[in-house]
């Protein structure tokens, strides 16, 4: 079974959007394929794990589906 790169992270890594959510949601271009984060809590819905990350820069946490996140030290190992 193949394992996803979301499996990996734990609270406190740091982690950008995955480029294929940033694909499918035609986001390119922009300050938010740069956004930068700090995974501070994981919670669980519907069988999904739900990641609060507080992003640099911006005020507040909020909530992202593990599976559209990556962890910074893995970003040469995500699909292109």
């Amino acid at each position: 079974m193949k394992t996803h790169l979301s499996d990996n992270i734990l609270e406190g890594d740091r982690v950008k959007i995955a480029r294929h959510f940033l694909k499918s949601t035609g986001c390119l271009t922009g300050d938010i394929p740069f956004w930068t984060g700090t995974v501070r809590a994981f919670a669980f819905f519907g069988g999904q794990r739900i990641a609060n990350v507080q992003w640099d820069g911006q005020p507040g946490e909020s909530s992202w589906l593990s599976t559209n996140l990556v962890r910074i030290q893995d970003l040469q190992f995500e699909d292109r």
